[in-house]
């Protein structure tokens, strides 16, 4: 099985990122993990046709909140997945959550207004408000 991992950019490389990772892996033993973060488009590429290429070629999504808000890529990965008839999953704290309709996400500046928000209550070299969500 081919697991598609969405969740928004802040979260890569924190230790939250590994936390869900091992959800992942603990609910879909062998399974294939596409990360997103590990599959960046060239710059000239349409980002989003890139991701969802990548959905489809998964058999399943599980998908992540940033702050308890679904972020806009990611919505945009889960409703996708969800056109295609494929399971999608939520991460709901230790569970992975069946979800069979098309989630509300944040808009793109909604999402950049969230990030920014987070990012400015880091203090230098702390991830730690990254790493609680």
């Amino acid at each position: 099985m081919k697991i598609y991992y969405a969740h928004a950019i802040p979260l890569y490389d924190t230790v939250s990122e590994m936390a869900e990772l091992g959800l992942i892996m603990r609910t879909f033993p062998g399974a294939e993990i596409v990360n997103p973060k590990e599959h960046q488009p060239i710059e000239s590429a349409d980002e989003m046709e890139h991701f969802k290429s990548l959905v489809r070629d998964c058999d399943c999504l599980v998908f992540s909140r940033f702050m308890g808000k679904i972020t806009a890529g990611v919505g945009i990965e889960a409703n996708y997945a969800i056109d295609l008839g494929k399971d999608v999953y939520a991460i709901k704290g230790q569970e992975l959550k069946r979800v069979n309709r098309h989630v509300k996400s944040l808009s793109y500046e909604e999402t950049l207004r969230l990030i920014g928000r987070a990012y400015s209550k880091l203090t230098f070299g702390n991830s730690a408000i990254l790493d609680k969500v």
